[in-house]
């Protein structure tokens, strides 16, 4: 789930910038996260891999991504070409209705077919002990009950959660429940095993 904003933007001189990021921003960066839209499908992601070998091999790169695409022999050569140190996925359910509901347009099964993918490319290509795989979960009123179970296909897939808890649009948080209803998710939450502890104290 994103929250989308309307702004004018003024108008990129995007030869002059690209120069700039090339010459002068690229060879001093130690690591670059890629989290804004999907990576995997904006053509400026591969500019920016081909300049990244060329200038700066050794930066680290971390992806985020929805998991809505083919992860096909394209991808996996251009990310031969970088140190690729993270790539964190966004699901914020196990199960496929809630999954639809708070991802709109999304498909749960694309996204466990890519994750699966990636798993198999990273175990064939030896790079267990380089990248990190993480998901990040908006927690919000339509999945808190579906915790436990997402938490168990991650954990079991080795992939480190991340809660990220939704404050706006104001309905769909948390924090607009009453307290009753609050309580009663602090109380659900209380009562799972002390392995979920540490990625829910931040409630």
């Amino acid at each position: 789930m994103c929250e989308v904003k309307n702004e004018t933007r003024s108008l990129l001189d995007v030869p002059s910038f690209h120069t700039e990021i090339v010459e002068k921003v690229i060879p001093q960066v130690k690591t670059i996260a890629l989290k804004s839209g999907e990576p995997f499908v904006q053509k400026e992601t591969y500019w920016l891999i081909d300049k990244l070998k060329e200038v700066n091999p050794n930066c680290e790169v971390r992806f985020t991504t929805n998991g809505q695409y083919s992860f096909n022999d394209k991808i996996k050569s251009e990310l031969k070409k970088i140190k690729v140190e993270k790539i964190t996925f966004s699901i914020d359910s196990i199960y496929k209705d809630t999954f639809e509901k708070v991802r709109a347009g999304g498909n749960l099964t694309k996204l466990l077919k890519t994750i699966e993918d990636v798993k198999t490319w990273i175990k064939e290509e030896g790079l267990s002990d380089q990248i990190e795989l993480n998901a990040n979960i908006t927690l919000q009123k339509d999945n808190w009950k579906d915790i436990p179970e997402t938490f168990k296909y991650l954990f079991d897939n080795k992939i480190a959660p991340h809660i990220i808890i939704v404050e706006k649009p104001e309905q769909f948080s948390l924090s607009s429940l009453t307290d009753a209803e609050f309580v009663e998710v602090m109380t659900y939450y209380l009562n799972l095993g002390p392995e979920y502890g540490k990625h829910l104290n931040k409630l």
